[in-house]
């Protein structure tokens, strides 16, 4: 009984560390500016991104991540961060906002009933910043950006827009 109060009390201190550490990352990202992120993303988007859609991503969320060495992956978390796959993409630099991107490997490739897939073409994703509405108040998110100028709602393979994050 010991053992178990011992262990809910750790776990209590972990989730509320880890409410603590969400909160400074919100208030830290509301103190920049779409400006900003536009010079520190000009040429790519570096980094740990997520959900974009305030406190909804605590109960489901992608993590995005672009590594330096132009590979990638996003992993899908389900209800209340439980890990439902994740697909791994390489990424290249392309232009000011616009980087390319192929998925090398989707979360299902490894079942054994999977059919051999075609190799993914490169896609071409142009992206910008603006400010986003959530329940939690405005944050700045990253989104996919037309050749009309239109602003698609999410990025690439997520139908919501990104918010960056300092780590996971």
């Amino acid at each position: 009984m010991l053992k178990w109060l011992s262990n809910f009390i750790q776990s209590r201190k972990n989730k509320e560390a880890e409410q603590r550490r969400i909160l400074a990352e919100f208030v830290e990202a509301h103190r920049k500016t779409v400006d900003d992120y536009r010079i520190r993303f000009r040429t790519a988007p570096y980094g740990f991104w997520g959900h974009a859609v305030g406190t909804f991503s605590n109960v489901m969320d992608e993590r995005w991540e672009f590594n330096a060495d132009y590979t990638g992956k996003v992993i899908e978390l389900g209800p209340f961060g439980g890990e439902r796959g994740e697909t791994l993409f390489e990424w290249k630099e392309v232009a000011d906002f616009t980087i390319a991107c192929k998925v090398t490997e989707w979360p299902y490739e490894a079942d054994e009933d999977a059919e051999e897939m075609e190799p993914e073409e490169w896609e071409l994703i142009r992206y910008d910043f603006r400010m986003t509405p959530t329940d939690s108040g405005e944050i700045i998110a990253m989104y996919q950006v037309f050749g009309d100028e239109t602003i698609q709602k999410g990025f690439w393979l997520s139908a919501e827009p990104l918010m960056y994050r300092d780590r996971w």
